[in-house]
């Protein structure tokens, strides 16, 4: 009892705190003494200014990893895409075909962390307009900030060896936010900076709800190989 309920779990956590300190406590990522997300587990971005996940099957919550299971020839299946092209439908910017399809379809965990360079690109019109607006600064100076950002982040499964390239939103639209500050005009009441403002109670108004800590290392994420490699197609 010794061994395996003390020992063991000590030695386990002792490894983990000495050679991968960041990982085995769950990746979270930390600003002004404040969690506002983890590595790991995806958040429900909506604002324009930033890049948009994937969709989520448990709403994004870390204590409930899973996908819908719904089959290909579900109606729920049906409605749930169809809504949400209409929100990508909602800002005219891009092609308005060939939508990458993770940005409609679920991960297995439905807390897939990243998305696709494509899915990324996809958005790119809507994020630099975005930007553009509220810094009101040059739209083609925004654009190349945003797609040097997008290729040093952008990586692949094992090195480059296989799967597609990906983005990890949360750690975008983090350092996008703080790229952005330096060229915004204004911020109110937060000295020229652009800050990750408080909304209503355990929300987070760009979309960060606080990460359930208690499973952020606990959850199972879905395969790097996981994300399709077809589109969906509007009628």
């Amino acid at each position: 009892v010794l061994s395996c309920c003390v020992l063991y779990p000590l030695t386990l956590w002792l490894i983990g705190q000495s050679i991968f300190p960041d990982q085995a406590s769950g990746s979270l990522i930390v600003e002004d003494g404040k969690v506002i997300g983890s590595r790991l587990i995806a958040q429900p971005f909506t604002r324009p200014e930033y890049f948009w996940p994937r969709p989520s099957a448990v709403s994004y919550d870390a204590s409930a990893s899973g996908g819908s299971n719904l089959s290909a020839n579900n109606p729920q299946l049906r409605d749930r895409v169809i809504q949400t092209l209409s929100r990508l439908e909602k800002y005219p910017h891009g092609p308005q075909k060939d939508v990458p399809a993770d940005l409609v379809m679920t991960s297995g965990s439905g807390l897939d962390p990243h998305i696709t360079l494509k899915s990324a690109y996809y958005q790119l019109d809507r994020v630099v307009d975005a930007w553009t607006q509220k810094t009101g600064r040059d739209k083609t100076e925004i654009r190349e900030l945003i797609e040097d950002l997008l290729k040093e982040k952008a990586s692949a499964p094992w090195g480059g060896l296989a799967g597609e390239k990906l983005v990890n939103v949360l750690e975008v639209n983090w350092e996008l936010r703080t790229l952005m500050a330096k060229f915004a005009k204004r911020a109110k009441g937060s000295g020229g900076r652009l800050s990750w403002t408080s909304g209503r109670r355990g929300q987070w108004r760009v979309g960060l709800p606080p990460p359930s800590l208690l499973f952020v290392r606990n959850v199972r994420l879905a395969s790097y190989f996981g994300v399709s490699h077809f589109t969906a197609r509007r009628s």
